[in-house]
């Protein structure tokens, strides 16, 4: 993937490239993990990437590792900015 290094927030891992190599990262994930017949995540490394992670007082933060995480909807989605 091509990316930039990005001086912005940690968050979103200091990266930013074009929609099409985001459109990519999308893939993988969709994939489980895999993109062009290659594994570059394993499926339990993305499942986690989804999970919302909580702050020090257990107060949920609304992200989880790679996505911006809904819980609150009838059907819950992650998305990614």
């Amino acid at each position: 993937a091509w990316m930039n290094h990005f001086n912005f927030m940690a968050a979103n891992g200091w990266l930013i490239g074009p929609a099409t190599e985001a459109k990519r990262f999308a893939q993988m994930h969709l994939n489980g993990g895999e993109l062009d017949g290659e594994r570059l995540l394993s499926p339990e490394a993305v499942a986690l990437m989804q999970v919302m992670q909580s702050s020090t007082t257990g107060e949920p933060l609304g992200y989880g590792a790679a996505w911006r995480v809904h819980s609150e909807a009838e059907h819950p989605y992650v998305e990614h900015d």
